[in-house]
């Protein structure tokens, strides 16, 4: 090697070294002969101050649909880097230029730097975007027709946003105004097709508002509603399905209507679901067509005017759930004028989580289609209802019970059994939807009962002996005992179950030891004298419900 002369210029290249601040003199050694080179330095050292941490205007917090955000440091002339992948930011990450917008939820972490200053701490702010639905107006905007000099009412629906929901409207056809509740109502003074708007807010921190153009036709009263007025009668009943069965009715979407329907189409009517019975009015239009907001629901209904006249068709929505609904005129013709016997038999007897006994009612229609049922279901609930025979021969059954948490509900078939059209047992003669909550003896449940029935006059043949069945119920075996009756239904010889029948009405009583030296347990029921055979039910100390089939020893 050729070391350099004392008088060489020499460049020195030091490897990079971290300096904070430093003043004074910096002195290099070299070496002549080839040796260490050194650095010598001498004076006083300081630390450089820390940059600002940025800050964010504005602050975390939920945000509707999007927010711009700002970022500044006190410090002028600093720079700031951002970053929003939950990575830590550095002077790599991309540099703050103006508002960052955020359209999802998003978390900025963010420092300042600046020459002479070190890199400041990581800023962070998280910003929760919320994207609300749209505020819809679901009502159709072509309104149904309305009639000059007669009383209208619509009532306009909204969904999304958050209700209550607030309604105004310009340009309304006179005689007509829209309240804040969005009903449409009044007398129509003028005819013609007007076109209106129609504003509705919510009620968000944020509000939504939503505008519609409406369309309503106001014509001469030249429809006569004369031919279909009357009271109609009939239920809502669940139609769509839920997660235990397609159409499983439940307390809150099963129900019984009634309209009463005047000369011009007004109507006064009222609802019953989940117990509750709510009245209201309203107005069909010329195709028959009413929409009214009752209580929580929407209840749209069409009256029959041409092929189906005498009947409403229509749909119930609540909260969860679309029923279907049908009423109709009664019947004037005294076909079912009579006294009806029905047993309500369980689906599967072998069910043991279930009731395993028979309900039974007796159905009484006077010569006016009105129809009267009593009757007991086989938990020991009682039923009482009243309502008419319909058009159709279908009578309508709904009963609310255990306290408006549950109840019971079927159309009584066309099959009805009237004089000479009895029930037949084992045929497709109806269901009933039974629904109840937590109670005697039993979990929550939803089932279906089979119903059979049969005209009852005369009452079966007594004057012969009968085999009483009883099962279930958490009895050990079946217990099977035989009864001989004489011919005014009096026990013939000794009565192992102190079995009492009532002729004139069909109902039975009675009491059985299940097993020898038992305690004796009562049960009841009704007897159908078109088969010669009857059903009731007993309940054990447990409230357990078992069964008891009565039939005609050949």
């Amino acid at each position: 090697m050729i070391l350099p002369s004392a008088s060489t210029n020499i460049t020195v290249t030091f490897a990079p070294v971290s300096v904070t601040s430093y003043s004074g003199t910096v002195t290099v050694n070299s070496d002549a002969t080839g040796g260490t080179n050194t650095i010598a330095a001498s004076g006083n050292g300081t630390s450089l101050p820390t940059a600002a941490t940025p800050t964010f205007s504005p602050g975390s917090g939920t945000y509707s649909n999007r927010v711009t955000v700002t970022l500044s440091c006190t410090n002028s002339g600093a720079k700031i880097y951002f970053t929003t992948d939950s990575s830590t930011p550095t002077t790599n990450s991309a540099l703050y230029v103006s508002g960052i917008v955020l359209s999802n939820t998003t978390t900025i972490q963010a420092i300042a730097a600046k020459t002479g200053l070190n890199n400041s701490l990581v800023g962070a702010a998280t910003f929760t975007i919320w994207h609300p639905l749209p505020l819809t107006i679901s009502t159709d905007s072509d309104l149904p027709v309305a009639l000059k000099g007669v009383a209208y009412s619509q009532q306009l629906a909204a969904f999304n946003g958050t209700p209550p929901y607030t309604w105004s409207a310009t340009r309304l056809p006179s005689g007509l105004s829209v309240n804040s509740s969005g009903k449409l109502s009044g007398t129509p003074s003028v005819l013609g097709t007007t076109e209106f708007l129609v504003t509705v807010r919510d009620a968000a921190a944020i509000r939504q508002t939503t505008n519609q153009w409406f369309s309503l036709t106001v014509t001469n009263p030249v429809v006569t509603f004369a031919p279909v007025v009357g009271t109609y009668t009939g239920l809502i009943l669940q139609t769509n399905p839920t997660p235990t069965r397609v159409g499983a009715p439940t307390s809150e979407s099963s129900g019984f209507i009634q309209i009463v329907v005047a000369n011009k189409g007004s109507f006064a009517g009222n609802v019953t679901l989940n117990g509750v019975k709510t009245s209201y009015r309203g107005q069909f239009d010329l195709s028959g067509n009413a929409t009214n907001i009752v209580g929580l629901t929407l209840v749209s209904l069409n009256l029959g005017l041409g092929v189906d006249r005498g009947s409403i068709l229509g749909t119930v929505d609540g909260s969860g759930f679309r029923s279907t609904v049908l009423a109709e005129l009664p019947d004037t013709s005294k076909t079912w004028t009579g006294k009806y016997t029905l047993v309500l038999s369980p689906a599967d007897v072998t069910v043991t989580n279930l009731p395993q006994g028979y309900g039974y009612a007796t159905l009484t229609v006077n010569s006016s289609g009105n129809g009267s049922l009593s009757g007991v279901l086989a938990d020991g609930t009682p039923l009482n209802i009243q309502a008419p025979v319909s058009q159709s021969g279908t009578w309508p059954l709904y009963a609310s019970l255990y306290g408006k948490t549950g109840g019971c509900i079927s159309w009584v078939p066309k099959s009805m059994p009237a004089p000479g059209r009895e029930f037949i047992r084992g045929a497709a003669t109806g269901v009933v939807d039974w629904f109840a909550p937590a109670s005697k003896g039993y979990a929550a449940f939803n089932t279906t009962l089979s119903l059979d029935g049969s005209l009852y006059t005369t009452g079966p043949r007594l004057n012969n002996t009968w085999a009483l069945t009883f099962s279930g119920g958490g009895l050990v075996s079946n217990v099977v005992q035989t009864v001989t009756l004489d011919t005014l239904g009096k026990v013939v010889g000794a009565n192992p179950v102190g079995w009492k029948v009532t002729v004139s009405s069909g109902l039975f009583t009675g009491n059985f030891t299940p097993v020898v030296g038992g305690r004796a347990i009562p049960f009841k029921g009704l007897l159908l004298q078109a088969e010669d055979t009857g059903d009731g039910f007993f309940q054990t100390t447990s409230n357990l419900s078992g069964g008891v089939t009565v039939e005609l020893v050949p």
